[in-house]
């Protein structure tokens, strides 16, 4: 099983695609299948003809999926106004440890961890 690349998917489904993938699934791991029904996840996304092509060529690659800009500053929006991690990876449909990393990104930015780094 291979890992494809950012380039090689966005080369296949074209930038559009991309982006609608990475705010549809950010920050999530999944195996290309073989072929995209029309039920399938991916065709809900792309479209059929553009989810095929994207399985015609990478079939069996592992591929994951960054989160977009655009849903990272919608999360830090929500930990700024003081949300709690759970309530807004229900929100996002993501885990509450993506968005725990997420806080802890924005809090060593702006120079108040709170607790001490021990590695």
């Amino acid at each position: 099983m291979k890992t494809t690349t950012v380039a090689r998917v966005k080369e296949i489904i074209g930038a559009d695609g991309w982006f609608a993938l990475c705010e549809a699934l950010p920050d999530k791991s999944f195996t290309i299948p073989k072929t995209a029904t029309p039920n399938h996840f991916l065709s809900a996304i792309l479209g059929i003809e553009t989810a095929n092509k994207l399985c015609d060529e990478l079939a069996g690659d592992y591929m994951t999926v960054p989160m977009s800009r655009h849903r990272q500053q919608l999360i830090r929006a929500d930990l700024a106004a003081g949300m709690r991690p759970l309530l807004i990876a229900k929100k996002y449909y993501m885990c509450r440890r993506t968005i725990e990393r997420e806080r802890r990104r924005m809090e060593a930015e702006n120079g108040n961890t709170r607790q001490i780094s021990m590695f």
